[in-house]
């Protein structure tokens, strides 16, 4: 994980910058749990379609369900790490509850509607106000001032961190470290879970930084996903690894 610079040594354009780059490599890990997601339940269907495949090659599927886990619960817990100056979830919304009443105003939320359009009608005004967090200074000074409170971020942060304590804890045991514990309570819909709401996280800022849409969750193929599953694998040219002394 990259370290950050510190974030007192930049403006609030600077700032902006660093939240939307931060927020387009979470994107980027977003579409790789999906996709991977997507590519696991499939694989278990493939295999429940097909009895001899589940006779013959059960040792493979626990192999890839083994993995399917461990890639999950290793990225959840990346993301749910706090401090050390790492760039994960944690760590940008406490950043962001640190500068989201002096960088999130509404005169910067403003600034977002590039067409006079949106602003004749009131647009952007009513966007501001329907936002998570959205807040009046007291006393009531300019509009312009109005931004997005700390105190919900950091209700946010709060918040997502206590849902995903049990799978956090999970991977800390039973993937991250060797420890004597051979049970848990965690099950895949737990990790499901998990990934969702770190991710809707991530998109209900991606919307109060840049005022974008976050992209579906799951990318859209670009190719047949199955057609490699519709041929033999073993071919007269295949020849078994075989370990070296």
């Amino acid at each position: 994980m990259a370290r950050l610079p510190n974030p007192k040594t930049l403006t609030h354009d600077q700032l902006i910058e660093r939240w939307t780059n931060w927020l387009k490599q979470t994107e980027k890990a977003s579409f790789h749990l999906y996709r991977s997601r997507y590519t696991w339940e499939n694989i278990q269907r493939l295999f429940k379609a097909n009895p001899p495949l589940q006779m013959d090659a059960s040792h493979i599927l626990e192999w890839m369900h083994r993995n399917f886990w461990n890639e999950h619960a290793i990225a959840i817990r990346k993301e749910m790490e706090h401090g050390k100056g790492y760039l994960t979830l944690m760590n940008f919304l406490d950043e962001l509850e640190r500068f989201s009443e002096v960088v999130l105003t509404r005169k910067r939320w403003m600034t977002l509607y590039s067409q006079q359009f949106f602003h004749e009608y009131g647009i952007p005004d009513k966007d501001f106000d329907g936002l998570p967090g959205a807040m009046c200074r007291y006393p009531k000074q300019s509009p312009d001032t109005d931004c997005i409170s700390k105190d919900s971020v950091h209700r946010a942060r709060i918040n997502l961190k206590n849902v995903n304590t049990k799978v956090v804890n999970f991977a800390h045991a039973f993937v991250a470290h060797r420890t004597n514990i051979e049970k848990h309570d965690v099950s895949l819909a737990d990790i499901y879970k998990a990934v969702n709401r770190i991710f809707d996280t991530y998109a209900t800022y991606y919307r109060l930084v840049t005022n974008k849409t976050w992209m579906g969750r799951y990318p859209t193929p670009q190719f047949d996903w199955f057609k490699g599953f519709t041929y033999p694998w073993w071919t007269k040219d295949f020849k078994p690894f075989e370990p070296p002394e």
